[in-house]
């Protein structure tokens, strides 16, 4: 469909131009932002590491992040699919990279989005995720992009509808595919929780159709179910040692061989997604040998962006949160301080120094010189903080700017003092 820009500014309930898309998704990051911490809670599945709205949340913001307002719908949703294959994070990330990147490709050559095109787009979208993963799994994000695309079609061939109305049977059939998927998963039976990832995406949905009717996004709060309430049953039945090194990549070239590299992936670990293309791909696998995923890349391309979690760790740490009794902190490192404060240090001296100076009111990020944090590292820093207001001391002129960023994507009050290293001599 194409249609004139100022025409479609004044009928979004009818059809988006890419104007319109992009305020939606921005309301739909908003939207997403504020259930970070409930989505994290979730998270059992395919690991339980407690950061599934996190990662969601910040690959969003990272599709979002520096994207050229454009009347076409097209070219909009293909900037953010790039934004975020460049800042997925964590296999719900990837997977959700991977959803727009397939709702770009049902937009292609359209310059607004009608019903028809919304149709496709979301087909598309869950087309792509399925083809994403190695081992495609019911009872997750892909059942609810799927389930939520075949409502959405038949809504679509029984009735006349507006983009407002098939958004509401997208809301709709998203919550009610979320709501199924412990029956699917016996994980999630387990935990009492439904899929995280899942909830994310729901979450998303119901963020743009909130913004097309014009509702507020201010979250009434709700009580968050215990971490260690709903993880427990997990951290019993399954064992310590079954999950390795989480790493995440990209591979940067020219005629890079996706399928050859892909193939490979899934036969050397698990929970693999690979996606992107001949001169970008996005690597997400656990392995026990995340050296091994390093030296066999560099053959082909230049990997970025490595990050690499040891996931046993993660769960021996839930675990014990989970099943211990949680133990009162000496006295000496328990703070009061109602301001916390996120440091970037350079070195193990300053971090011991600064560590020891307020316990639970000083997170700590290591940077220097050449090591800048990322966006990402310092709003998880400040996230981890039990306080709402914050203070960032980058310590850096190059850090500046990352952690105004990350001041900008968090619900807490922060504020970033231009700070840097003191030059003696």
């Amino acid at each position: 469909m194409k249609v004139t820009s100022d025409i479609a500014h004044n009928h979004r309930d009818t059809y988006w131009d890419g104007n319109s898309m992009l305020q939606a998704l921005h309301a739909a990051e908003r939207w997403l932002q504020q259930h970070v911490p409930a989505i994290n809670q979730m998270n059992v599945f395919p690991v339980p590491d407690g950061d599934t709205g996190t990662n969601m949340h910040l690959t969003l913001s990272a599709a979002l992040y520096g994207v050229v307002p454009v009347a076409s719908c097209a070219l909009l949703a293909d900037q953010v699919y790039r934004g975020a294959l460049m800042g997925a994070r964590g296999n719900s990330g990837v997977i959700l990279s991977q959803i727009l990147r397939g709702i770009a490709s049902g937009l292609a050559e359209h310059d607004v989005c009608g019903p028809e095109e919304f149709v496709h787009a979301l087909e598309a979208a869950s087309a792509t995720a399925y083809h994403s993963t190695s081992d495609p799994r019911e009872g997750t994000i892909l059942t609810v992009i799927r389930e939520t695309s075949e409502a959405v079609r038949a809504a679509f061939e029984t009735h006349t509808h507006t983009l407002h109305s098939l958004l509401a049977v997208a809301v709709d059939a998203a919550r009610a595919a979320v709501e199924r998927t412990p029956t699917m998963l016996a994980v999630l039976r387990e935990a009492g929780v439904v899929d995280a990832g899942g909830q994310g995406l729901y979450i998303i949905f119901d963020g743009m159709h909130r913004w097309n009717k014009g509702e507020p996004f201010e979250l009434v709060p709700q009580p968050i179910p215990n971490a260690r309430d709903a993880l427990t049953p997990h951290a019993m039945l399954h064992g310590e040692n079954e999950y390795g090194y989480c790493t995440n990549l990209l591979v940067q070239g020219t005629e890079l061989p996706f399928e050859v590299i892909r193939t490979h992936m899934e036969e050397v670990g698990t929970s693999t997604v690979v996606v992107g293309d001949s001169e970008l791909i996005r690597i997400h696998v656990h392995t026990e040998r995340p050296g091994d995923i390093l030296n066999y890349v560099m053959q082909f391309g230049e990997p970025l962006k490595i990050e690499i979690s040891n996931m046993d760790q993660q769960r021996r740490e839930i675990n014990q949160q989970a099943i211990e009794p949680l133990a009162p902190e000496p006295a000496a490192r328990r703070s009061t301080a109602q301001v916390g404060v996120v440091i970037v240090a350079a070195g193990a001296g300053f971090t011991t120094l600064f560590t020891s100076l307020g316990g639970d009111a000083v997170a700590l990020v290591s940077g220097g010189q050449t090591a800048n944090p990322s966006t990402s590292e310092l709003l998880e820093a400040a996230e981890r903080l039990p306080q709402s207001e914050v203070i960032v001391l980058p310590n850096n002129g190059n850090v500046l700017l990352a952690a105004q960023q990350a001041a900008s994507m968090s619900q807490k009050q922060i504020a970033v003092l231009p700070t840097k290293p003191s030059r003696r001599g």
